[in-house]
């Protein structure tokens, strides 16, 4: 139907195929960009406001519906569907907003790569004291060595804050004395 509404020139079927396959499951960015192209400059930032706000609405009712669900659950379930739409437009700052309320470090690493340049220090910020919660919920050698090769990224790409984060790794050392596996993997990090 999408193939057919671009030959004949039928911009509200395009729009609505498009954006239908935009806004799947996850965001496919094939189709958010045919259903962006549909659209004039100024009628786009109307669009996916709209379409962002409606997103918002939705997840907030959803959530006050739902007692069990708490604040970080409502920022992840914000996260997963706007992020994507976040970044397609560049709007870093809203995706900042929501990836320093995170608590997983997988899910800021994640953003990881979009946020970086741009906002280096904030992002830092965000991610040193997950650093220490993830280690708080470590119980393994495997999630340890996981540990300690984030901060290793995360030393990379910010050789002067080094030291910020091998205090996080002394901290979780002194913490946990009788995790001798957590031990010997954050020991990698001197």
């Amino acid at each position: 139907m999408l193939a057919i509404a671009v030959l004949e020139k039928d911009k509200q079927l395009e729009r609505y195929f498009s954006r239908k396959f935009a806004l799947g499951q996850t965001l496919d960015s094939y189709y958010y960009k045919q259903w962006k192209s549909t659209y004039q400059d100024e009628e786009w930032i109307l669009t996916i406001e709209e379409v962002i706000s409606t997103i918002t609405k939705k997840i907030n009712d959803t959530v006050k519906n739902h007692v069990l669900y708490n604040y970080n659950s409502i920022n992840s379930k914000l996260l997963n569907s706007l992020g994507p739409i976040y970044i397609q437009e560049n709007y870093l700052v809203r995706l900042l907003a929501l990836v320093q309320k995170q608590e997983s470090l997988v899910t800021i690493l994640s953003y990881y790569p979009y946020l970086i340049n741009t906002y280096p220090n904030e992002l830092l910020d965000s991610i040193i004291p997950v650093f220490e919660k993830e280690g708080d919920r470590s119980d393994g050698r495997s999630q340890y060595k996981d540990l300690a090769n984030k901060m290793k990224l995360v030393i990379k790409d910010y050789p002067k804050e080094k030291e910020r984060i091998l205090e996080v790794a002394r901290k979780l050392k002194i913490k946990y004395p009788r995790r001798p596996a957590m031990i010997e993997e954050l020991d990698e990090l001197f």
